[in-house]
C-alpha cells in the first residue's frame, strides 16, 4: 500500500467521531425486538404445551426487553404500545395464577 495512502487513512481515522462509530453499530431495539420476540415465541410454545412455568418465565423475561423505543418514557407512548405492554404482562400474571 503505498505511504501516502496509508497517511490519509491514518489521519481520516483519528478524525472519526465517536459518535460515527456508535452509529454504526447493531442498534439496541433491533437487538430487544429480536429477543422479545424470541421470548415471546419460547413462551407460546411452552403455552401450547401446558407446560405453563417455563410459559410464565418465558413471557416475564420477554417484558425485559422493550420491543418499543426505550427512550420515551412509558406514559408519553402511543396508546397501542401501552396497552400491547399491558396485555403481556396481564397474560403473564393470568398464566401465574393458572399454575397454582
Amino acid at each position: 500500500m503505498p505511504k501516502q495512502l496509508m497517511l490519509l487513512i491514518n489521519k481520516n481515522f483519528m478524525q472519526t467521531d465517536t459518535k460515527e462509530i456508535i452509529a454504526t453499530k447493531i442498534p439496541s431495539s433491533a437487538l430487544n425486538k429480536a429477543a422479545y420476540i424470541a421470548f415471546l415465541l419460547v413462551g407460546i410454545f411452552y403455552l401450547v404445551k401446558k407446560d405453563f412455568s417455563n410459559a410464565v418465565i418465558y413471557w416475564g423475561i420477554g417484558l425485559v426487553f422493550d420491543p418499543f423505543n426505550q427512550q420515551v418514557p412509558f406514559n408519553k407512548r402511543p396508546f397501542w404500545q401501552q396497552a400491547w405492554l399491558i396485555v403481556h404482562l396481564a397474560i403473564t400474571f393470568a398464566v401465574l395464577i393458572l399454575m397454582f
